[in-house]
């Protein structure tokens, strides 16, 4: 079947609902499915997800496939925010590291994190 448009506002064709919780830790929980959330979801819909407990292998898909969504969407809204026409080159030495090794910057910590540390 064809995917279409109708009913849905924009070009946003993303519909996946998943949550990962501890999905850096040895004891992750990943919950993915058709259900919304929602209370109408709960009630009245044939909706449905999986728990899905201690598989870290799975978790870690799931957490960097969120994590990919999430950092595309915001280099968009911060590209159309600062009305970008083009991204910036490549630096040609070392100096884009810096922010990633500075004590409490957020790309430090999430070097750690992903690290494993």
């Amino acid at each position: 079947m064809k995917e279409g448009l109708r009913g849905q506002r924009g070009n946003l064709l993303v519909h996946t609902k998943a949550v990962v919780v501890d999905f850096t830790t040895d004891h992750p929980v990943v919950l993915s499915g058709s259900h919304n959330f929602s209370v109408p979801a709960s009630n009245g819909n044939d909706e449905n997800y999986l728990i899905i407990r201690g598989d870290t292998d799975l978790a870690d898909r799931y957490g960097l496939e969120i994590l990919r969504f999430y950092e595309h969407y915001r280099f968009r809204y911060y590209a159309k925010l600062l009305q970008l026409k083009k991204a910036n080159p490549l630096a040609v030495d070392d100096t884009w590291t810096i922010p990633y090794y500075k004590t409490g910057n957020l790309k430090a910590l999430s070097r750690i994190r992903f690290a494993g540390r």
